[in-house]
């Protein structure tokens, strides 16, 4: 249902739960998923940002295989 675009609260009501906590455990995304939004979101910050070095350097961090992995636990 996530992935069909529904609101939280929609999935939350139609698994009978009190609240987001509870539906929570159940909306972990695979880490493919994460890594193919992560993804999207450094092509679209690419695509809007004017090239300035500080920001490149800030959009670096793709690249940054600690960073990466923690993102990947979140």
């Amino acid at each position: 249902m996530l992935y069909c675009g529904r609101h939280l609260t929609e999935i939350m009501n139609r698994l009978g739960h009190d609240n987001l906590k509870t539906t929570s455990i159940y909306l972990h995304l695979d880490l493919r998923h994460r890594r193919d939004i992560q993804k999207k979101l450094i092509r679209y910050f690419e695509s809007v940002l004017t090239l300035d070095p500080k920001i490149e350097e800030l959009l670096g961090f793709e690249n940054d295989e600690d960073l990466m992995n923690w993102l990947d636990t979140l």
